[in-house]
């Protein structure tokens, strides 16, 4: 109960999967991928359509996370605790970065 405490999914113990809205489907996903010992979660835009709460409790979630997280996001919020960045330039170099740039913003 308490790692689904962590991804808010407490309250949704006795519900089927399909009957979980898409952001809950989404964080006991990652839950899952969690719980089965993954040390690397590569996330592709993980809050794209989710609401603002299922944004907060992945992110909650994976703050919890020990393993590495990987992820490609847009989305401002989500990458403010990040603490490092891949920064692909113009000219197709890549480059480690304290900041995304316009993460600061």
């Amino acid at each position: 109960m308490g790692a689904l405490r962590r991804y808010e999914l407490d309250e949704r113990a006795d519900q089927r999967f399909d009957t979980l809205s898409g952001g809950e489907q989404a964080r006991f996903q990652i839950l899952l991928l969690e719980l089965s010992g993954a040390t690397l979660l590569l996330l592709d835009e993980p809050t794209d359509n989710l609401d603002v709460a299922s944004a907060e409790a992945l992110e909650a979630g994976l703050s919890t996370y020990t393993g590495t997280v990987i992820a490609a996001t847009h989305d401002r919020w989500f990458a403010r605790s990040f603490d490092r960045f891949l920064v692909f330039d113009g000219d197709g170099g890549v480059r480690v970065s304290a900041d995304a740039g316009w993460a600061a913003e």
